[in-house]
């Protein structure tokens, strides 16, 4: 059928005219809109600092709202191995810096 059976159709000439070639944005442009312009091209790091035996709350994830003890930091990749205590039992999880939160 193709384009020639569309213009069977009313209005479908509207369709063939609009039809442009898509132009890519450049990267700062991405950057700008995204708002996670970060400087030589890495990704944005957390400033928290986070310690061994430190009591943090997860905010994001199917755990948020769990609060946990922190067991391992892992500073290069901003990851944190925390146990939750999930049915009464302390379980393991990875998770990011920006996942929790400290506890006062």
């Amino acid at each position: 059928m193709g384009l020639d059976g569309c213009q069977e159709h009313a209005g479908s000439d509207r369709v063939r005219r609009r039809r442009r070639q898509a132009v890519p944005l450049a990267q700062q442009e991405v950057d700008r809109i995204l708002h996670t312009a970060a400087r030589d091209g890495e990704r944005p790091r957390a400033q928290v600092e986070f310690s061994l035996g430190e009591s943090v709350k997860v905010t994001s994830g199917p755990l948020s709202d769990f609060d946990g003890e922190v067991v391992d930091v892992n500073a290069d990749q901003q990851k944190l191995k925390v146990l939750v205590d999930i049915f009464e039992r302390q379980v393991p999880v990875e998770l990011t810096f920006d996942q929790v939160k400290k506890l006062d």
